[in-house]
């Protein structure tokens, strides 16, 4: 009922407020191209098809979000920030994390730091290793948050 697409093959999913929706749907011809919050984007991985969450939508579906997020020690978060772009290998992350990876099915999961829940980001499970999925801007708000929990 609120989640939307453009069309059947649409790449982007997006939340949209039952009002708005309700007047895009009950008037004359809007002409409106696009509108909510993009909340999922997909992902077609050696075949495979994941719809992994946006950046945009992190933190506003976390309830409903939960076998593929994982509460993680700040350290390995910080490790995670620190390697962005590259894949960070299983073993370079704590044992109870590396052990809960193994376990995971390869896809997108939401990584949050245990003691700042509102910390958090994207990350591709794959075999082996994580690959952090965090743009460049979004690095720098993590780390700024990083830094401010650190220094309580």
């Amino acid at each position: 009922d609120r989640f939307w697409c453009r069309s059947d093959t649409a790449a982007t999913v997006n939340y949209v407020d039952k009002e708005i929706s309700d007047a895009c749907l009950g008037g004359d011809a809007l002409d409106i191209v696009n509108t909510g919050l993009k909340v999922f984007t997909k992902v077609t991985e050696r075949g495979e098809v994941f719809y992994r969450p946006s950046e945009e939508s992190l933190g506003f579906f976390d309830d409903f979000f939960t076998k593929r997020r994982l509460d993680i020690p700040i350290t390995d978060f910080s490790n995670l920030i620190k390697n962005a772009e590259q894949h960070v290998a299983f073993d370079t992350l704590s044992p109870d994390l590396h052990k809960t990876l193994e376990g995971m099915a390869i896809g997108p999961a939401v990584v949050r730091v245990q003691t700042h829940e509102q910390i958090r980001m994207n990350i591709w499970v794959g075999k082996g290793s994580i690959l952090p999925r965090v743009s460049k801007a979004m690095r720098g708000e993590v780390e700024d948050a990083l830094n401010r929990c650190s220094e309580n």
